[in-house]
């Protein structure tokens, strides 16, 4: 049997941007990309318009946007709900941008991610704090607090729990911190159901900087719940810069066993990673010393099947309709066909 064609990701449109955009969400259903970051604020693309352009969709409260969401409220249409440098959370009307709702102390300190179950009922939060909170998104009202992310690193340093994500079918939440470790709960149990610690993601230099380093910066579920991906930097060679490889480790995490790593040379750490639909490749993004990239792997490959070097960092990744990736980050908003990525996984399938 042939081998199948090697995944390709091309550019399609692009929209510069101030500032540095940490969150991206996209309404699927109408084609609408919300997007925010340094400016404070949060603006939309309709992704089918030309000329290609963004507009401000509000302004925010004064405090870095750092993670945002989109649910569905039937009859009223899209909700998007943001979380902040300042440890909110704001649920807003995205049509207008008029807050509905707010919880002012969510986290003390950074609201790092948010994830969202895909009933939309259930809002997991993770912060500075080293707290992993459910919320019911409909009424903003806490339902469970997940503790047990230490505080600090193995060293003594203030650690960061950087990601959440949530199963497919709901019932578990992942999340993951600076010092490597992984931690899986149970949303319904109110439990903790797996852990482990990937420590090749976390340096310590005790000499030059005297300070912990990278750390595991997304987790994603697969799209059976079978996988997680776990993205970040290996080891760290020059504490100067993000000078470290690329990496990506696959998990099974009900059994705790890594099933692969998936790598490269390229110094970045990865911000963020995504399962195709078929969960026959995996794509992440990120920068670093060699600046920004985006890498995409076949699944069972440790090595990458394409990478594409960019000016500036990737901090989040998205998918749009059909075929085609979103990815935001320094500066700018990107628009990719993925055209050959699923082709490759409907011939496998």
């Amino acid at each position: 049997m042939a081998n199948p064609p090697s995944p390709s990701i091309e550019p399609i449109a692009s929209c510069v941007e101030q500032g540095t955009l940490y969150a991206l969400a996209i309404d699927v259903r109408r084609g609408i990309a919300y997007f925010g970051g340094s400016e404070r604020s949060v603006r939309s693309w309709r992704l089918n318009d030309e000329p290609v352009r963004s507009e401000l969709a509000w302004h925010g409260r004064g405090a870095y946007v750092s993670s945002l969401v989109l649910a569905h409220d039937e009859p009223h249409g899209p909700v998007v709900i943001t979380g902040h440098y300042d440890g909110s959370l704001t649920w807003h009307e995205p049509a207008t941008g008029r807050v509905l709702m707010s919880v002012e102390s969510a986290h003390h300190g950074w609201v790092r991610d948010l994830a969202l179950s895909g009933d939309g009922r259930r809002l997991v939060s993770v912060g500075n704090d080293m707290l992993v909170r459910c919320w019911d998104r409909a009424t903003g009202t806490l339902q469970q607090t997940f503790a047990g992310h230490a505080a600090e690193t193995p060293e003594g340093y203030v650690s960061t729990l950087y990601s959440v994500a949530i199963s497919p079918d709901g019932r578990c939440a992942a999340s993951a911190d600076r010092a490597g470790e992984v931690r899986v709960w149970d949303l319904e149990r109110g439990s903790l159901v797996a852990q482990w610690r990937s420590a090749e993601f976390y340096t310590f230099d005790p000499e030059k900087r005297d300070r912990s380093m990278g750390g595991i910066r997304r987790v994603r579920f697969s799209p059976d719940g079978s996988t997680l991906a776990v993205a970040g930097i290996g080891q760290i060679t020059n504490v100067d810069g993000f000078v470290g490889p690329a990496r990506v480790e696959l998990w099974d995490w009900r059994a705790v066993k890594r099933r692969s790593l998936l790598g490269d040379s390229h110094n970045a750490v990865l911000n963020d990673v995504v399962f195709t639909a078929n969960g026959q490749h995996v794509v992440a993004g990120g920068g670093g010393d060699s600046g920004g990239v985006l890498l995409s792997w076949q699944l069972g490959k440790e090595k990458p099947v394409q990478k594409v070097k960019l000016k500036g960092h990737i901090h989040r990744l998205a998918w749009a309709t059909g075929d085609r990736l979103l990815t935001a980050g320094f500066e700018a908003v990107q628009l990719w066909s993925s055209a050959a990525v699923l082709a490759t996984e409907e011939s496998q399938a």
